[in-house]
């Protein structure tokens, strides 16, 4: 089974949002108005979803090896 080591997204404007814990819910308002979120730290995966998509950079402890 894997694990979140790092949860990491990035927005359509190249914001980095990253939840450093479980109930770090960070939040951004970007360029084209719509606001992205990221939740969850290294706990559960949870974001939310947008019509322009964000780039997936979480790391997990698969990628470790």
């Amino acid at each position: 089974m894997k694990h979140i080591v790092l949860k990491r997204n990035t927005t359509p404007d190249s914001t980095i949002l990253i939840s450093r814990h479980r109930h770090d819910y960070v939040t951004h308002i970007n360029a084209n108005g719509e606001t992205y979120m990221v939740d969850g730290g290294t706990d559960y995966l949870r974001r939310n979803v947008n019509t322009e998509p964000f780039e997936e950079q979480s790391i997990y402890t698969d990628a470790l090896v």
